[in-house]
Order: C-alpha cells, then structure tokens, then sequence
C-alpha cells in the first residue's frame, strides 16, 4: 500500500518509554495492513475535550498518494486499528483494579489538508463512538 501514517502525543516531555511503546503497539497493528508509520512528538491545543490531558488525545496522521475510494479503505483500516489498539490498552488497564480507566481519543488527520477526518472516543465505561467529518463547500451561485 502507499499509506503512512505519523502517531503523535503533545510535547517530547510527554512521549515517555511506556508511551512509546503503547504506540509502537498501533503501529505494529497497522503495519498488517501494510501501513507504514513513526511516532513523533508535536505541540498542539487539546481544547474542546473536557479536561483530557495530553497522552489521552492521540492523532494520527494519514498521508497517501492515491486519492478517492481507496482514502476511505485506508481510513476505515485505521480507524479498525486504532479501535483494536484501545480495546488492548483497555484490557490491560483493567488488570490493574487501582488504576482508573479514563476516556481516550484517537483523531485521523489528512496530511494534505491538516483537517480531521475521523474521530474515535472511549468513554469511561468503555463504549466507543466514531466520529466521521462532512466537507462543507459554500458555492457562490448557491448564496442568496
């Protein structure tokens, strides 16, 4: 396939051993699929999610070079993927009873466009909710 993708969490400080390695996981599953990929370390606003920190919020970063269907059969295996990889985080944090499993975001941004595309939450309690954004185009001849 010619997908690749770059994991990210907030700041250098912030991509410790253990959160390396919980994304090293991602990549490894995505990697079945033939998608390719790094983690990297970036700084970004996580305004808008109720108070989840940083290491919380992972964004994926999709960069193709083929365009149309085969954008959504890539997103639909990453989005399949990162579904997986937080049920196993889940999993193994529910081993630890003293641990609290908190909620957890994945986002999937285009690299060409730096926009969201998709969107992946785990509530508290588990239940996972998908998230796809619609492209909105105001046509001029359509404004009154």
């Amino acid at each position: 396939m010619d997908y690749e993708v770059t994991v990210t969490t907030g700041s250098t400080n912030l991509l410790t051993d253990r959160v390396r390695a919980e994304y090293e996981e991602l990549l490894d599953l995505l990697r079945q699929d033939g998608i390719e990929g790094k983690v990297a370390a970036e700084h970004r606003d996580v305004e808008g999610f109720g108070g989840i920190t940083w290491i919380e919020v992972t964004v994926i970063w999709l960069g193709t070079t083929v365009a149309g269907w085969a954008i959504e059969k890539a997103l639909d295996v990453v989005s399949e993927r990162a579904k997986q990889w937080m049920q196993n985080m889940r999993r193994r944090i529910e081993e630890y009873p003293e641990v609290e499993a908190g909620p957890q975001s994945v986002i999937i941004k285009s690299v060409v466009t730096g926009e969201p595309v998709r969107r992946i939450d785990t509530d508290s309690d588990g239940n996972v909710t998908e998230y796809g954004w619609v492209e909105i185009k105001n046509d001029e001849h359509d404004q009154t």
